[in-house]
């Protein structure tokens, strides 16, 4: 896939690219088009996208939340696995397990995004370099305290 991005954008000269342009494109040059997965898998997706976006309220702030979590319970032959808990009935070790898994995920996007703003600094030293704040409590506040709540006041 790569190699072939490559080629495409020497052919056509593009630089930003857009995968509704670029997948005909490569299937014209021999890609063949991925087998869909089986019903089941397509089942499985659908309910795991319904729990990943179900959103419940705080009684007491009116906040949204998000009602279920994945909980990583090991390695199988097909990959990570996880069974999902609902926030409200969980117990304190799996929502503590769920919790640091989703951390986890938010420190491997943030050394991604370090990895990417060094080395464009580096490739383009007489641009102003790029500088990010990379502690995002401040943030985080700001938008909490910013978001509209659910419902009216008590």
């Amino acid at each position: 896939m790569l190699s072939l991005t490559r080629m495409y954008r020497e052919e056509t000269g593009e630089m930003e690219l857009d995968p509704e342009k670029v997948a005909p494109w490569m299937h014209s040059k021999g890609v063949p088009l991925p087998i869909p997965p089986s019903p089941m898998k397509l089942l499985e997706a659908s309910i795991v996208q319904a729990w990943r976006e179900e959103v419940r309220y705080d009684k007491k702030t009116r906040l949204p939340y998000r009602a279920n979590h994945a909980v990583p319970m090991g390695l199988t032959k097909h990959g990570k696995s996880y069974v999902w808990i609902d926030i409200d009935s969980a117990d304190r070790n799996r929502m503590f397990k769920a919790l640091q898994k989703r951390r986890e995920g938010i420190v491997d996007d943030a050394i991604g995004l370090e990895l990417d703003k060094d080395h464009w600094n580096s490739v383009h030293p007489k641009d102003e370099p790029n500088a990010l704040q990379m502690d995002f409590a401040l943030d985080v506040e700001w938008r909490k305290n910013s978001m509209p709540r659910r419902g009216r006041t008590a």
